[in-house]
């Protein structure tokens, strides 16, 4: 392009943008000296427009998920024409370079409301798994629970011995719906002649013995899961904070307008404190179980089912300021995204 060109282009991107052309609350005029610029000389610098443009992709998102209402910024974000227009006006080598560097950053930062969106499916995903597998068991142990209420069925040979073991008042005790005696033959009678009565629907399952036999390998993985997910989330929110105050587009911030789902990680929390404490002695259809071993099948269910702690997976102070340094060079937002996030989730990078 020549000497010539320039000029003429120049003058007329000015005209078309002055305050007198387009009037001084119009368009470009009023979004670049209201937001970044101040007063017009020249243009804007590179990193004016860049940041300009990553203020209009919160605002276009902020749009895009408000189903079409208006928002707070509907009428700041700028069409096709005023985006080439900016992008026009830059003029020298640096103000080029400057430009492409955020130009590479708003690629970067497009993608991370996704990236949050697919972590929160995970985190939630873990959740429900978790959830059902802690509904089922209080279903089966109230189901056990109130079994205690009622008769014990026994055979006239284990009534023999419990009446040798106990007294009357311990076995009312033991037995506060009463015992029923079984006389002659009963499918459920074993080959000691003891009574076995068939198990509840779905005890083999999820009773608290079998919860811990069969389930407790995906237990600890959903766990894993679960917190790994919501680490991600919290790393994804603390890192594009950062990010916000080191490029200075404070709109930035309110990008993710996602959360993660704590409120369901503490209804979770509430089911599972409930859980040992619903394991009594007397459901296992047997008188007499020791209250140790009941102690003791607590204690095993209780650290099978610890409480999450959201405090313990946001960023740490030191991973922040980590972090915060390792965004010194303004590229890596960019160039080792992954760096980034890994400190914020308490790696190195």
């Amino acid at each position: 392009m020549n000497t010539h060109d320039t000029h003429s282009e120049q003058n007329e991107y000015n005209t078309q943008y002055s305050p007198n052309a387009r009037g001084s609350d119009s368009g470009y005029i009023k979004k670049v000296t209201g937001y970044v610029v101040g007063p017009v000389k020249g243009g804007p610098s590179g990193e004016d427009v860049g940041r300009l443009m990553l203020k209009d992709l919160c605002w276009t998102w902020e749009q895009m998920n408000a189903g079409g209402k208006e928002t707070p910024h509907s009428r700041d974000i700028f069409s096709a024409e005023e985006k080439s227009a900016l992008v026009s006006s830059l003029r020298t080598e640096e103000d080029i370079r400057e430009y492409n560097i955020y130009r590479e950053i708003h690629s970067t930062l497009v993608r991370m409301p996704e990236r949050f969106s697919l972590a929160r499916t995970r985190a939630e995903l873990a959740f429900w798994r978790l959830h059902a597998l802690v509904l089922n068991f209080h279903q089966v142990e109230q189901e056990h629970a109130e079994s205690y209420e009622h008769p014990r069925i026994l055979t006239e040979q284990q009534f023999a011995e419990l009446t040798q073991r106990y007294t009357r008042q311990e076995l009312g005790s033991l037995c506060p719906g009463g015992i029923a005696v079984l006389r002659g033959p009963s499918p459920h009678i074993d080959t000691e002649g003891c009574y076995a009565p068939p198990p509840f629907p779905g005890s083999h399952n999820y009773a608290a013995e079998h919860l811990l036999a069969l389930h407790s390998r995906v237990i600890r993985a959903l766990f894993a899961s679960l917190e790994s997910a919501l680490r991600e989330c919290y790393a994804l929110l603390e890192g594009m904070n950062l990010i916000a105050e080191r490029v200075e587009v404070p709109e930035l911030k309110r990008y993710i307008q996602e959360q993660p789902p704590e409120e369901d990680v503490a209804l979770l929390n509430r089911l599972m404190e409930d859980v040992p404490d619903q394991i009594v002695r007397f459901h296992r259809y047997r008188l007499g179980v020791d209250e140790a071993q009941t102690q003791q099948l607590r204690q095993q269910v209780r650290q099978l089912l610890p409480p999450v702690d959201l405090e313990a997976l946001k960023p740490a102070a030191e991973a922040v300021e980590r972090a915060r340094a390792f965004l010194e060079d303004i590229t890596v937002i960019y160039r080792d995204t992954g760096s980034l996030f890994d400190l914020l989730e308490g790696g190195t990078a």
